[in-house]
């Protein structure tokens, strides 16, 4: 909606209209991919016996993020499955995976979008005409069903990690030590 236009909640996900499942899977699926947006479906054309070729072959990806932005997001994103401060702790897999929780005002919509390099996979829980509903959260219900998912889709795959581009260098801040990802092109100002 052109509502949104000044909608500061945008970037995580809060529009005037809501936002489609597929929509928020494709969404992470850029991170995923290392910054690259594939809008390709299983569909491969769709002919019509009257007007011919209505659709054919799916369209090139696109790149929405730089290499180094989408591996440091993920980055983060890791840490919401597996540290203890993360909302989504304890939903990690046994391979490498990264994700997000997601919870309206008075839980009206929960959300949980993850990912694998495998896999993408976005969980709604919520309720058609929306109503609240107290104690759920992203990392309840949805981030349970995503959990479950997931576990049965990749079982038997190999732990495949995203490797770590050369344009991004892990540093350590020299006051406290701590250690964390620096992209070597980003522009500071």
């Amino acid at each position: 909606s052109y509502l949104d236009n000044s909608n500061t909640s945008m970037s995580i996900g809060g529009f005037t209209e809501g936002a489609r499942v597929v929509d928020m899977a494709r969404g992470y699926s850029v991170l995923a991919n290392g910054g690259m947006y594939s809008n390709n479906t299983c569909i491969t054309g769709i002919d019509s016996q009257y007007e011919g070729d209505l659709y054919q072959e799916n369209q090139p990806e696109e790149r929405i993020f730089t290499e180094d932005t989408a591996y440091m997001v993920t980055d983060v994103l890791k840490g919401t499955l597996n540290q203890p401060y993360g909302t989504g702790y304890g939903l990690g897999l046994s391979i490498p995976a990264a994700g997000k929780t997601g919870t309206t005002n008075s839980s009206k919509d929960t959300w949980f979008c993850g990912y694998t390099r495998y896999y993408t996979t976005a969980v709604w829980v919520g309720y058609d005409i929306p109503r609240k509903m107290p104690g759920i959260y992203g990392s309840t219900y949805a981030g349970k069903i995503w959990k479950n998912i997931m576990n049965q889709i990749h079982e038997g795959l190999e732990p495949w990690d995203w490797e770590q581009p050369e344009s991004v260098e892990l540093k350590a801040d020299p006051r406290t030590g701590t250690q964390d990802y620096f992209s070597t092109t980003a522009e500071f100002r």
